[in-house]
């Protein structure tokens, strides 16, 4: 009966909370009890000071902070486009966004710049479903800018388990600083198959620049420990040098 009761609980308060974004959501479309026009790219938005502020910090602070001004009611904000702050405030009253492949991103920059936790959330999830040897090194890469906790961790096992893929599906892989390819070598959870295969990365990544690179062989052979036998890494330095 407690489980019935707390269900039922929960579906009444879906229903409310649907209701009353539907409401106000007609509210700011019809531009009723708005108290406040955000100004992008000469591009005018009417909507409701504390709708925009439950969704995102940087509207609280703006609103609500040591210098907002209570009677101010028009702001003009400077870097993003008209396009991007449709779709923030169009979350703030619906929830919902509209991702695809073409627009995760700026919308996800758009989302951290504001600070709105909802979206970026729902970019992260959006990036992880589309996650596969071509792109999760360039993932991998774009959540480092931002606070994606969750996702850059499933891009890098994802990189580690997929790593043979990565190799023959992608050049992205020699992009990667000293840093980053040296975190790959050193996992744990690296995958391959054949022991000198990441000593072959090594050679592929350095001969791609060369003059940059060449004084990462020290910093990059003491990684394969945990892939390749000491006497391995000897015979594959000495097989290197008399090519």
């Amino acid at each position: 009966m407690i489980f019935y009761l707390n269900f039922h609980r929960r579906e009444m308060e879906k229903k409310m909370s649907d209701s009353v974004c539907t409401a106000l959501n007609k509210f700011h479309l019809d531009g009723k009890l708005c108290d406040v026009v955000l100004v992008v790219d000469n591009v005018m938005f009417d909507a409701h000071k504390i709708i925009l502020s439950s969704c995102s910090s940087y509207f609280c602070t703006l609103f609500t902070g040591a210098w907002a001004t209570p009677e101010k009611w028009m702001y003009t904000i400077p870097g993003v486009s008209s396009e991007m702050m449709a779709v923030i405030i169009n979350y703030a009253y619906t929830k919902s966004v509209p991702l695809t492949e073409d627009n995760v991103v700026p919308i996800l920059a758009a989302a951290d710049q504001f600070l709105v936790p909802g979206i970026i959330q729902a970019c992260c999830f959006f990036l992880e479903e589309q996650l596969s040897p071509e792109n999760c090194i360039g993932i991998w890469k774009l959540v480092n800018f931002y606070y994606c906790p969750e996702l850059r961790k499933k891009a890098f096992f994802y990189i580690l388990h997929h790593f043979e893929e990565i190799i023959g599906t992608t050049e992205e892989l020699l992009d990667f600083s000293e840093q980053q390819l040296a975190a790959v070598l050193e996992s744990d959870h690296l995958n391959v198959k054949c022991e000198n295969r990441a000593f072959e990365v090594i050679l592929l990544w350095i001969d791609h620049m060369p003059d940059q690179r060449q004084g990462s062989i020290s910093v990059l052979l003491p990684k394969l420990n945990k892939t390749c036998s000491p006497g391995t890494i000897t015979g594959l330095v000495t097989s290197c040098n008399t090519r």
